[in-house]
């Protein structure tokens, strides 16, 4: 119920006009205007990217795994966190874990274990913010679970995702009523792989496979990005346009009453 009672959605792609549709109907309530302005901060990583490729070292010869889960129980930091990361850094790759900044907050205590446990391996690396978008513009794959952070990574650098299939984390049963398959799953095997939580040691090798099916994944997902992002590179210009002639005709009315 959280956008039910507003008068314009800035929408990201058709999945959120899908979904506002749906349930308006089911509930009978006031329908909304739904623009189709798609998501700045997704264009900002694409350029960020672009700037960091252009200025990559030619000299890098170790792979860098992210590992950027969701929060909550059995997210990959609470199941399986230390041996995966344990393992990655065995065969030879630089890790990043970044927590969900939710999971800084609640459970530092689990985040602490990284620390102590990987801190002073300089092939490890523990994000705590998520200020910067640096670690998804350097990092060679992202290992996720059920997080927006994977559409982020994959719609803005291109680059395919290893999803471990970890329980997923739900907030609101109620997502059930509208019937609709969750965008964010659907498309997991369209920019990536999914892996069981319990096949750890199978990953290094996949890991290796999304790299060298690189290119072919990079097509793919701008072809799904075209599909699924609206207005990819003019979201800004779209949204303020929009809230200038809200502000304009709200100005109008109000000089009618003066």
């Amino acid at each position: 119920g959280a956008f039910d009672y507003y008068d314009s959605i800035f929408c990201v792609g058709p999945h959120h006009i899908k979904e506002i549709l749906k349930r308006e109907k089911l509930h009978e309530l006031h329908q909304k205007n739904l623009v189709k302005t798609g998501y700045y901060p997704l264009e900002r990583i694409c350029s960020e990217y672009q700037m960091y490729l252009a200025e990559k070292p030619t000299n890098k010869d170790k792979t860098t795994v992210l590992i950027a889960p969701s929060w909550g129980d059995n997210n990959i930091i609470e199941s399986c966190g230390e041996n995966l990361v344990e393992l990655l850094l065995r065969k030879g790759y630089e890790v990043i874990v970044r927590p969900h900044p939710e999971t800084v907050r609640r459970f530092p205590q689990l985040v602490n274990v990284f620390d102590t446990r990987f801190g002073n391996n300089p092939a490890f690396t523990l994000e705590k913010s998520v200020a910067s978008y640096e670690s998804l513009l350097i990092s060679d794959v992202l290992v996720c679970d059920s997080s927006g952070v994977a559409l982020e990574y994959a719609f803005g650098t291109g680059r395919p995702v290893l999803f471990l299939d970890v329980p997923y984390m739900i907030r609101n049963e109620n997502y059930k009523d509208l019937d609709l398959e969750v965008f964010e799953l659907s498309i997991r095997n369209e920019i990536g792989v999914v892996v069981s939580h319990e096949k750890l040691d199978e990953i290094p090798k996949i890991i290796e496979k999304l790299k060298a099916d690189q290119m072919n994944y990079k097509r793919q997902i701008e072809k799904l990005r075209e599909q699924n992002v609206f207005a990819f590179g003019n979201s800004s210009e779209i949204g303020a346009q929009y809230i200038l002639n809200i502000i304009r005709e709200k100005k109008v009315d109000k000089e009618e009453y003066l």
